[in-house]
């Protein structure tokens, strides 16, 4: 029933997702703050809103629940493109989509992995040095 009740709470959801979300990175910012390091947040690809995942039942994206975690997906991502929550928005890493990306539904693969992992650390560098000039 999971698709039911989320197709009839979702707005709720939605936004207790966001405010989560908002109260984590809050909690995570006071423990940089009390022990000395400043952290990023990364909103990373979701296997499931990818296309060509071949681990993606046919049907899915028809389904309720596919079409209702789709707009949380939006709504988060929404939040990130307003600067409502603090996350570096990972999503348009993974352009080409290539069917060795996943390792099952959810879970990256190694080359998946990579791709993410290097983008991050590019980003992290950009910021590094950017800070020493």
């Amino acid at each position: 029933n999971f698709e039911f009740y989320l197709k009839n709470h979702s707005q709720f959801i939605q936004k207790n997702l966001i405010d989560t979300y908002k109260k984590n990175i809050e909690f995570v910012r006071g423990l940089g703050k009390a022990f000395g390091f400043r952290p990023m947040f990364f909103y990373q690809p979701i296997g499931l809103f990818y296309g060509n995942n071949p681990f993606i039942q046919e049907g899915y994206k028809a389904s309720i629940g596919s079409m209702e975690l789709q707009q949380m997906h939006e709504a988060v991502r929404n939040e990130i493109r307003n600067n409502r929550i603090d996350f570096i928005d990972l999503n348009n890493t993974l352009q080409n989509q290539r069917d060795d990306f996943f390792l099952d539904v959810a879970h990256y693969s190694p080359v998946c992995t990579e791709i993410i992992g290097n983008y991050i650390k590019q980003f992290i560098s950009s910021l590094n040095h950017s800070l020493k000039n």
